[in-house]
């Protein structure tokens, strides 16, 4: 069976969000069908909000859009997952929504997710920024091998030398996990947080 993922990272929703909300639909809607033989994969890596958003609020109107939208026209072709970000960006929002929404997924500790079909077998690790997990609980799934593994976090090595420091410094200060590139065991890594492509 082939994958056919969508990835978003870092959307940051905020307060005069109308605008983003509408191309992130029009980009699934185009992306996004039933195909007898693909598995669609809807994935958000993280820090979909810009910053904990009260109930109410324009930022959270916003994300309910985006999530009812999902739900109703998307969850019937599609696996739609989000992950869990930064702490000062996602807050608590998904086990707050997670019941309202059935139909998609929220990923807040590790989790490892297999695919079976009659062909193949596809495996995905899901790596939500998470705080005090001890090393062991990462090493443990980490030596295995995945299809697919993301993440949303910090990973030492891909920029200068002195970004690198200070991040790492921030992040563990935070006792938020630092990942080594060359620590990851899949065939595709993808990662949240950078606001960037490494």
């Amino acid at each position: 069976m082939q994958n056919k993922l969508l990835v978003f990272s870092d959307l940051h929703i905020k307060e005069d969000w109308e605008d983003g909300i509408s191309e992130i639909k029009r980009i699934i809607t185009k992306q996004v069908s039933y195909s007898p033989g693909v598995r669609h994969l809807v994935l958000f890596t993280g820090d979909t909000l810009d910053k904990p958003a009260l109930l109410g609020s324009n930022a959270s109107l916003h994300l309910q859009n985006l999530l009812q939208y999902l739900e109703q026209e998307v969850s019937g072709n599609a696996q739609v997952i989000f992950l869990q970000g930064t702490l000062s960006h996602d807050g608590n929002w998904m086990e707050l929504m997670k019941t309202s929404y059935p139909s998609l997924e929220f990923i807040t500790s590790l989790r490892k997710i297999t695919f079976t079909s009659n062909e193949d077998e596809c495996s995905m690790l899901f790596i939500p920024e998470l705080y005090n997990v001890s090393k062991e609980e990462y090493q443990e799934l980490l030596s295995e091998r995945f299809n697919y593994i993301f993440g949303h976090g910090t990973v030492a090595g891909y920029f200068t030398s002195s970004k690198d420091k200070d991040e790492t410094i921030e992040r563990t200060l935070l006792s938020a996990p630092v990942f080594d590139r060359n620590s990851f065991n899949a065939d595709f890594t993808i990662f949240g947080h950078y606001h960037n492509f490494v």
